[in-house]
């Protein structure tokens, strides 16, 4: 089913043929379904950068990943002075019973990783994002797998 506006006619869940019956040019349908096709793959492509995300960060409870932002910033101004204050680390170092340089040095090496995998994971959703974009065909869109 397409959606598409046409001569100030907004033409919503026709098929192909009826478009082309209601006298819709070839053009204006082949680009409605590209669209269509676009929008589809693109929601597949996102799908699947969610699940590799979550996996990237597996493990980690969300209110403590909600809360790394915090850390890595108390780990930095913690690395620039050590006098700095750093409440969260403080704290977690504490409950833990480790040494809070030691966490510091634990808070960089995670962010390191996972920072590194998310990169690599974004980067490939907006290449594929813009190969969509620039796809200029159905085949070449359904080609586009994550």
């Amino acid at each position: 089913m397409l959606t598409l506006t046409y001569d100030g006619k907004n033409l919503v869940n026709w098929t192909r043929e009826a478009l082309v019956a209601a006298g819709v040019p070839e053009t204006v349908v082949k680009a409605a379904e590209l669209d269509a096709a676009r929008v589809a793959r693109l929601a597949g492509i996102n799908a699947e950068f969610s699940k590799a995300m979550a996996a990237a960060k597996a493990g980690t409870p969300d209110d403590e990943a909600n809360l790394l932002a915090t850390q890595m910033r108390e780990a930095a101004e913690y690395a620039a002075n050590p006098a700095s204050p750093t409440p969260m680390l403080s704290a977690i170092a504490a409950s833990r019973g480790i040494d809070l340089a030691k966490l510091v040095a634990e808070v960089q090496t995670k962010v390191a990783v996972y920072s590194g995998a998310a990169g690599e994971l974004i980067g490939k959703r907006q290449r594929l994002e813009a190969d969509l974009q620039a796809a200029e065909t159905l085949e070449a869109i359904e080609s586009l797998t994550w």
